[in-house]
């Protein structure tokens, strides 16, 4: 049996749409639109965006919560007025 193509599962996951990002040693993680996923390079699936939620407390404030996309926990907060 033949063994899986390196970055099989990226291949696939950029076959079905998701964003793939290559490494190289000066600007670390970058997207791109165009992988040659070449056994020597380093590529993979793009991680979720980080998104804010605003609430409103009360009549007057307004709290911002930033959450990071791929672990979904909180990692900044604040005040909005």
């Amino acid at each position: 049996m033949n063994k899986p193509h390196k970055h099989a599962d990226v291949i696939k996951a950029w076959a079905d749409g998701a964003q793939v990002e290559s490494f190289n040693n000066i600007d670390g993680w970058r997207p791109t639109s165009h992988p040659l996923f070449s056994k020597e390079a380093e590529y993979r699936i793009a991680p979720p965006p980080d998104f804010a939620v605003v609430y409103h407390v009360g009549e007057v404030d307004t709290v911002r919560v930033t959450y990071d996309g791929t672990t979904r926990r909180a990692k900044a907060v604040e005040l909005v007025k």
